[in-house]
């Protein structure tokens, strides 16, 4: 499976309505994330393939985490001009991604 950084800042936000345990329903929760429930379900298992116990509290309605589990998601961005990036790596070429503008 690819991530892609919508995948994964989606991700990220789903870990952390999960840790605040305020889900709500999984319709619900889909509605929240801009997502259907079927890629709600595929989410959710991709985090318990990672490791995250997921369970559902029908009293309280809301996903939460029935063991210690954290997800670190980061995203870095480092801006160098193509002088920095030839010190970098000795004056030789390198397969770099160089992002010109921002979306």
């Amino acid at each position: 499976m690819t991530l892609t950084l919508k995948h994964l800042t989606r991700l990220k936000s789903l870990h952390q309505i999960i840790k605040s345990a305020q889900t709500g329903t999984p319709a619900q929760l889909a509605k929240s994330l801009h997502i259907s429930q079927r890629t709600l379900r595929e989410d959710l298992e991709l985090v318990k393939h990672w490791g995250g116990e997921i369970c559902y509290d029908r009293k309280n309605t809301t996903y939460y985490y029935c063991n210690d589990f954290d997800l670190k998601i980061s995203f870095d961005v480092i801006a160098i001009t193509e002088g920095q990036q030839q010190h970098i790596y000795g004056g030789g070429s390198k397969n770099t991604f160089v992002a010109n503008k921002l979306p």
